[in-house]
Parts: C-alpha cells; structure tokens; sequence
C-alpha cells in the first residue's frame, strides 16, 4: 500500500512536471510569435 502511494505520488509530480514544462513551451512560442509579427510588420 505504501509503495502504491509513493508510485502515485510520483506520477503527480511527473505530471505537474509536464504541465509546466508545456506551460513555458507555450509562453516562449506566443512571445516568438509577438516578436516575429513586430519584426515582419504585420
């Protein structure tokens, strides 16, 4: 029971992990594509 929590535990974090990691992906693609509109003039 015990190893089940800690194995649950882990995916959460992994998992909030993610979410993060695709949350900055996310952020550095919008700000690229604000600065490639303001460069091309658009």
């Amino acid at each position: 029971m015990i190893e089940a929590m800690l194995y649950g535990g882990a995916i959460g974090a992994l998992w909030q992990q993610l979410v993060q990691l695709w949350e900055l992906i996310v952020m550095v693609l919008r700000f690229l594509w604000g600065l490639l509109r303001l460069l091309g003039g658009a």
